[in-house]
């Protein structure tokens, strides 16, 4: 005999992790999501997992699985290869499946500020449009490393510049690194405003 259930339908949207920068808008819309269905309590650890053969196991089991679907469902096809290439495995819980996403997405976000970095060092603006776009892609970087480190200083910026500057623009490292040696404080803006005026 057919069943006569009607399968789960989500009533709350919400969009596909993609990575670090849509993830707190993606953890509330998750929330709320399961909020719905009264299952956030499996992922903000006030749904306890009862000891098996408890009386009340089988239900939160049934419970969780339903809230972990709804979990991995939300996540973008990347997200779903990364958390699997770190280890997560469908016997996880709910909880374990989240703590998996936010570590996988810790480690992605250490590349990318140590790619950040780099990048800063080694832009080269005639790459560009113009410097226009070249200080769109430094204010790209310097986003990426303040997503990790959120009270680094933006000195740290002028000076990665600089070295970028020093390999590809020797002149505009000569009028920079002058202004520095003179003990002129250089600030993000100013040196980004200035680029902007600049032809590559």
């Amino acid at each position: 005999m057919a069943s006569t259930s009607t399968p789960r339908r989500r009533r709350y949207a919400v969009d596909k992790l993609k990575g670090e920068e849509n993830y707190n808008s993606w953890m509330m819309e998750l929330i709320v999501s399961l909020a719905v269905e009264r299952l956030e309590g499996h992922v903000d650890g006030t749904a306890p997992k009862p000891p098996v053969g408890d009386a009340l196991f089988d239900q939160w089991d049934m419970n969780d699985r339903v809230a972990k679907h709804d979990i991995v469902a939300s996540l973008s096809p990347d997200m779903r290869e990364l958390i699997v290439e770190n280890g997560w495995k469908d016997t996880m819980t709910a909880q374990e499946t989240m703590d998996m996403i936010r570590e996988s997405l810790a480690e992605v976000a250490e590349a990318t500020f140590h790619t950040a970095f780099v990048e800063l060092t080694t832009i080269d603006a005639s790459k560009f449009a113009d410097t226009k776009q070249f200080v769109k892609k430094l204010h790209r970087c310097w986003h990426q490393i303040i997503a990790v480190e959120k009270n680094m200083p933006e000195r740290v910026f002028v000076v990665l510049a600089l070295e970028g500057f020093r390999k590809h623009r020797p002149d505009w490292f000569s009028k920079w690194n002058h202004d520095a040696q003179r003990g002129n404080n250089i600030t993000k803006d100013e040196l980004c405003k200035w680029l902007e005026t600049r032809k590559r």
